[in-house]
Order: C-alpha cells, then structure tokens, then sequence
C-alpha cells in the first residue's frame, strides 16, 4: 500500500508538471495571435509599393505563349490599351517581328537561364515594326519566362541613319530633343546638335576637333573617354547615367546611349551618342525614396515587431527587412540581405515554391517551414505571408511574417514525451487496478458464496428448532 501511495504522489507531481508546460504553451499561443493582429494592423496601414519602372516588364508561360502579368508599359509597348487586355491577348509567338529569332533565343534560355540585353525587333497590335533591348531569365521550375523590354526604336533608327550617310548626320540630330554628337576614335567631336550646344552654352561648330574637357573640363573628360573606349572596343552600345552641370550650374542627370560607327568594311571608325535629361525622372526616384523612407518611419510596427518582417518584389526578391530578420537569420548588414530571393531564406526549394504557388494562388500563406540561418543551421518558422496589391488593385510584391518557434517545438516535443510518459502511467496503474479489481471480485464471489451457506445453515437451524417446537406440543 506504501508503495501504491508513493507512485501517486509521483503521478500527481508529474501531472502539475505537465499543467506547468500547458501554461507555457498556452502564453506562446497568446503571443502568436498577439502577432497575427500586429500582422494584419500593419497590413491595413501599409499603402502601395512604388513601381516606377520605365521599361516593359511582363512574364510569359511556357506552356502556352500567354501573358501571366505585366506592367502599364508593356502594354503601351505592344499597342494594347489596357494591362486586362494585353494580359488577354498576348501571345509571344504573333509579336515576334522575324519568327527565326525565337529558336536561338529559347535555346540560349535553355542553356544559360538567362539572357541579358539583346536587340530584338517586334511587332505591335497593329503590326508596326519595334526595337527592343531585351533581357529574359527563364524559370523552369515555375513554368514562365520573366522578360524585360526597353523600346530602343529611335535609337536604331538614329544609328541607321548616322551609317547610311553622316553627311546627313548633322541635319538628322538637329531634329531631335535630346543632346546629340558624333565624335571620331579619339573622342573628338565631329558633329554635336543644337541641344548639347544649349545645355553646355557653346555654339556646335565650336565644338568641332575638341573633346569633352572644353566644356566640362578634364575629371570629366577622362570618364567619358573612358566610356567612349570602351563602345570601340567592344564594337557594342552601351546605356549609362551619368550627370552634368549646365550652363546655368544645375546638375543635369543623362541617359546617354553610345554607340559604335562601322564603315563600310565593318571598322569602328567613331561613335554616336544620345543623351536624355532624365532629371526629373531622377528627382521622382530621389522624392519616393524620401516618401519610402516616410512610410517606414511612419510603420513602426514593421520595424518594431516581435517578427521578423520582410516585403519583396513581383519576382521574390527581398527589399526590406526589419531589424528582427537579421537577428533571426543571424545577418549582420542589410546588404547580405537585400537583393536576394525569398527562397535563400529556406532550406527547402519546395517549400518556398509551396508558398508562392499559395501566394499566387490564394493571395495569401499561414504555416510552418525551415529557415536557413547565415551560418548554415536551420530553425523551425511559422510564417504569415500576403500579397501586397496597389491602389488598383495589381500584384506588386509580397509582405511576411515569421517568428522563430524552435523552442515552442522542442516544449511541444516535450510535452509529447511528458504525455507519452503520463500515458504510460496510466496504462500501468490500469492494469495494476484491473489486477486489484479481479481479486477484489474474487474475493466478494467467496464471501457470496460462504454469505450464502451461512443463511443457508441458520434457515436450516430455524427449521429444526420449529420442528422441535411442534413434537414438544404433541
């Protein structure tokens, strides 16, 4: 009996042991819906990413030529009015302006996964011919191909017309906007254009057999040899941004595109040039980073959250991070981070492929996963993941939250041995009780038993002594 009281009193303490542990638990629980209204605050005071992108971005199905989604200039691009009807009428296979160029591009795809800035020429809605600088990169196991498009036609048709006939060349830049030269192999200018001449306060002809350091001077100078150098070396165009002081001072930020000037045995014999004040595009990006960098002061909730919060990009590539990523993951500097894909965050790709097919599916993800940390361990994430769509309603990137449970997962384990083991416990004293019970049956079965002869002898005795009674009469 001693020792039965003694294995009570264990079971009972393990018991307030495991009432201990579901307290616990039922607190991480609290704290993880105090996440999930954190989670969805922040999403109602987030307002739409920026999407400031000039060129054609859409993404193409290798299944059947159509467009998944696309920006507002890809549909400008192709003559289509809207984003909803290029999306609906879209085939890569009718735009391509020569068919033959297709098979050496999927086959470069195939071989390389990508393939960056090319020239390629398209056709519109309507049939009008284009010129594109393209660059795809190919995703296989997503089924579609992400493209990107800048519409180069002007600037073909400038090169064009500078190699057919540069005599011609100084009436051709005159009629255009942009700033416009011409200079031979060792960066003299030929011919420059009217608007250069505005912008750098010189008459063109001055201009004539003398380089860039007359009007810009020689730091300068020696940077735009350099990117001249290196179009005749290449023999290719060349996009870059670079800025200059006007006339007036003010700092003027180009698009400059450089191309090379073939004769007509195919030697470089110059370059053009084309140059775009792209200053306001630039003072929009400068006042929407001021704008970005308000909007996170203005969501402390992001950057002060118990999560680790992230928000990424129509492709999956991370953006922002807040400071508990890093400490999750065990990054120390936000370029370690940003620029990355969301998948090397996970040790698992099918995983990651789990939630944007969710993602993309449903506009939303819950669940758990692996995270990779930087040093190569892993931990156990819950996650919460969503969409993140403009005013209009158009995808624009992706937002989520997660929070390290490794060590809700090991009390879980725990928990489950302590249960296991209480289990155990139970079957045993059970059996111990069951054993008990049957002897205790027994033994009420025995006593039934001499219970009943013992009634059975005093009926008889009575009997006997009522049969005495009656002879004593007689």
């Amino acid at each position: 009996m001693k020792n039965n009281n003694k294995t009570n009193e264990q079971l009972l303490k393990e018991i307030d042991q495991l009432r201990a542990r579901i307290a616990e638990l039922e607190k991480s629980e609290t704290e993880r819906k105090q996440v999930e209204e954190a989670r969805k605050k922040s999403e109602e005071k987030y307002s739409a990413l920026y999407d400031n992108a000039l060129v054609a971005l859409f993404r193409v199905s290798l299944k059947d030529q159509k467009a998944i989604a696309a920006n507002k200039v890809s549909a400008e691009l192709f003559g289509y009015s809207s984003i909803e009807e290029f999306i609906k009428e879209f085939r890569s296979l009718k735009h391509y302006a020569n068919l033959e160029d297709r098979e050496p591009i999927i086959s470069e795809l195939k071989a390389k996964g990508y393939i960056d800035k090319i020239v390629l020429r398209t056709k519109k809605k309507d049939g009008t011919l284009i010129w594109n600088e393209a660059s795809f990169r190919l995703n296989p196991e997503k089924g579609y191909v992400d493209c990107v498009l800048i519409n180069i036609t002007k600037r073909k048709q400038a090169e064009h017309m500078l190699l057919k006939k540069v005599a011609e060349m100084d009436s051709f830049i005159n009629n255009i906007p942009d700033m416009a030269w011409l200079k031979d192999v060792n960066s003299n200018f030929i011919i420059a254009n009217k608007a250069f001449g505005n912008a750098v306060g010189m008459d063109p002809e001055y201009l004539s057999n003398h380089t860039c350091a007359i009007c810009f001077g020689e730091e300068a100078e020696k940077k735009f040899k350099e990117d001249d150098k290196r179009v005749l070396e290449i023999g290719k165009q060349i996009v870059i941004e670079e800025s200059i002081n006007d006339v007036k001072g003010n700092k003027v930020f180009l698009e400059t595109i450089k191309s090379p000037i073939f004769n007509e045995s195919g030697e470089v014999i110059g370059t053009v040039g084309i140059a775009r004040d792209i200053t306001e595009r630039k003072q929009a990006e400068e006042k929407d980073k001021e704008q970005v960098k308000e909007f996170r002061l203005k969501n402390i909730v992001f950057e002060c959250s118990i999560t680790a919060n992230s928000i990424s990009d129509n492709n999956g590539i991370i953006t922002h991070v807040n400071p508990e990523f890093f400490k999750i993951w065990g990054y120390n500097s936000i370029e370690e981070v940003i620029g990355k894909p969301i998948s090397y965050f996970l040790k698992n790709e099918e995983e990651a492929l789990e939630i944007v097919t969710a993602l993309n599916k449903t506009g939303d993800w819950e669940g758990e996963y692996t995270g990779l940390k930087i040093d190569g361990s892993t931990f156990n994430a819950y996650g919460l993941a969503t969409v993140v769509q403009n005013e209009k309603g158009e995808n624009i990137g992706y937002q989520s939250a997660v929070l390290d449970i490794t060590e809700q997962k090991k009390v879980e384990k725990e928990l489950k041995k302590y249960r296991d083991h209480l289990e155990e416990l139970v079957k045993e004293r059970t059996k111990e009780l069951e054993v008990k019970n049957k002897k205790l049956q027994e033994n009420v079965e025995e006593f039934e038993r001499y219970h009943k002869l013992f009634v059975e002898r005093e009926f008889r005795i009575k009997e006997l002594r009522d049969e005495i009674e009656e002879l004593k009469k007689k």
